[in-house]
């Protein structure tokens, strides 16, 4: 599906929300962006939740190629 940056990102951030991971080919096959701009996009929900919700964390684990929310 193709969406404006403010949809993406709020659906990238509705979805850590809920699972508490997310999976670049899956959001990438989910709302049709390039992968920089996928990259872009996490900078972006890392400045979002530095500002309003300090208490998480989104880290990437290598070890299952994704990212995750964690609560500090």
């Amino acid at each position: 599906m193709r969406v404006n940056k403010t949809q993406a990102v709020l659906w990238m951030v509705t979805e850590l929300f809920k699972t508490k991971r997310l999976r670049k080919e899956d959001v990438l096959s989910e709302i049709e962006i390039p992968n920089i701009t996928f990259l872009r996009y996490i900078q972006e929900i890392r400045a979002f939740l530095c500002n309003f919700y300090p208490y998480y964390e989104l880290i990437y684990v290598k070890s299952e190629d994704n990212y995750q929310l964690i609560e500090e």
